[in-house]
């Protein structure tokens, strides 16, 4: 009820019985469905204050001691022929979406926009996972960490896995001779004919002195090319590499 000429308004409570031994009965808020217009609005407000803060709205799930507790569902309406409904959270000054749920989409449309934890955020994508800014992309001087990795070894002039980082065992079977050169064959998913592939030599062989001197990138592959500048190995070499696609 309205106040009279100074105090509070009235309090509306709507709510449905308790139980004892059963399950308490339910209470439903809705317009009715329309056959040639638009369904009804239901709207909840709550009051604005000239000189306190404005009302808030608190929606809650139910409690539960002996299970799950209650969830809290938020669902547009679906179409037959036009577009899913999405769900919208405003920027109370503007009236604009900030935030836009659809069933394709979750969308940010703010100038500035900070996600914290005091633990950690996990963020999984079953296909592909995209990261872009106009300005770049920054890790703020962060521990960057976890990069595909794996490792083969060297056997008939080839060695095949796939991963953007790892380690190469040259063929012990065919070790470098003083001043010779070996070419294999990197068969690599990873590795693209634009790709930038990084290859050095992470362990050279005993007694010899094994440089990198060539690192060619193709369709899945790449020929990488080494050079003994030592004497002659009498075990295998070790190569790291890191493939960067632009």
């Amino acid at each position: 009820a309205n106040s009279g000429v100074g105090g509070a308004s009235g309090v509306l409570v709507f709510s449905s019985g308790s139980a004892c031994g059963g399950n308490s009965g339910a209470l439903l808020i809705g317009s009715g469905a329309a056959t040639g217009g638009r369904g009804g609005l239901v709207s909840i407000t709550a009051g604005s204050g000239t000189s306190g803060a404005g009302g808030s709205v608190f929606v809650a799930g139910g409690a539960s001691t002996t299970t799950t507790g209650g969830s809290v569902t938020l669902e547009p309406g679906t179409s037959s022929t036009g577009t899913d409904g999405s769900l919208y959270i405003m920027n109370p000054s503007t009236s604009t979406a900030v935030i836009t749920v659809s069933a394709t989409a979750f969308q940010v449309d703010t100038t500035t926009m900070t996600v914290s934890t005091t633990s950690s955020i996990t963020i999984d994508a079953t296909t592909t996972l995209t990261i872009t800014g106009t300005s770049g992309v920054t890790f703020s001087s962060s521990y960057v960490y976890g990069f595909e990795s794996s490792s083969g070894t060297v056997s008939s002039s080839a060695v095949s896995f796939t991963a953007m980082s790892g380690t190469i065992t040259g063929d012990s079977g065919s070790l470098l001779a003083a001043g010779s050169t070996q070419a294999f064959t990197f068969t690599n998913a990873r590795i693209t004919a634009s790709s930038l592939l990084f290859v050095h030599t992470k362990q050279s062989c005993t007694n010899g002195y094994v440089v990198v001197v060539g690192a060619v990138p193709a369709a899945g592959s790449a020929t990488i090319t080494v050079y003994n500048t030592g004497a002659a190995c009498t075990d295998a070499y070790t190569l790291s590499f890191i493939v960067i696609n632009p």
